[in-house]
């Protein structure tokens, strides 16, 4: 998916004015027929009690009175909040699926306050879960991308099993029991092998984090299994749709 130049172009949230030349807001979003796209009315003073009646009565998510000091600030925190919502409720039932499994922590609300700050931190717009190893591949809005590991304990017994097994130095042994490391060998498959005589480089600083369960995990930048190199950012698609905007402002 992340290399689907289209994918940006799913609608979460529209923002509509109360007053339209042609149709009113309302009426604008009762002929949305996607029941998911969240809604926000912008309107003035006058309108607020037609405003409030449509949002009690679930026509729209929000509304915003244009006159209020901090619409812009507020209008910019209900776009935010209510693209995780539609997209929390699209999730909801792969999360579920996947959680079984080794992603567990796809239904832990710890971890994944833990994860929007490092989505915070690092400006990230898109994300994609991801396996082999198994995490979530990140991406800003220039395309930068970032790999967090999320290896299980399981994971990483067995890479310390593994890596003995292959008669791996004892200084990359003692790292690997020590939880100070994620090793990420994307080089040889996944795993130690002797030939791999420069094994720091692939070893990562790891976080120990503590949710419904235990975490360790990394944040490796610029992943080189994953060709982001050539992925259409979002700033791109931004940067067309303010192209086309004047261009078609230009022809009318």
């Amino acid at each position: 998916e992340v290399y689907n130049e289209l994918r940006f172009e799913q609608v979460s949230v529209v923002v509509v004015d109360f007053d339209m030349p042609s149709i009113d807001g309302l009426q604008f979003c009762r002929e949305i027929k996607n029941p998911h796209i969240k809604k926000v009315l912008l309107t003035g003073k006058a309108d607020e009690k037609t405003a409030i009646k449509a949002f009690n009565e679930g026509l729209i998510d929000r509304f915003i009175l244009k006159q209020d000091k901090d619409a812009i600030e507020n209008l910019n925190q209900s776009i935010l909040e209510l693209q995780r919502e539609y997209f929390s409720q699209s999730e909801r039932m792969l999360a579920d699926a996947l959680s079984i499994g080794k992603h567990s922590f796809l239904r832990d609300s710890i971890f994944a306050e833990r994860f929007w700050d490092i989505c915070e931190r690092l400006n990230i717009v898109e994300y994609y879960l991801c396996s082999e190893p198994d995490g979530i591949l990140m991406l800003d809005a220039e395309g930068t991308s970032s790999l967090l590991l999320l290896p299980s304990e399981d994971d990483i017994l067995s890479q310390y099993e593994i890596a003995y097994e292959q008669g791996a130095p004892q200084e990359l042994l003692d790292l690997l029991k020590s939880n100070q490391v994620v090793p990420y060998f994307w080089q040889t498959g996944g795993h130690y092998v002797p030939e791999c005589h420069d094994w720091r480089r692939f070893l990562y600083p790891a976080t120990e984090f503590k949710g419904n369960q235990w975490y360790c995990y990394t944040i490796v930048n610029h992943p080189p299994l994953h060709k982001t190199d050539v992925v259409f950012p979002y700033r791109q698609f931004l940067n067309d749709l303010d192209q086309l905007k004047w261009t078609g402002t230009a022809m009318s």
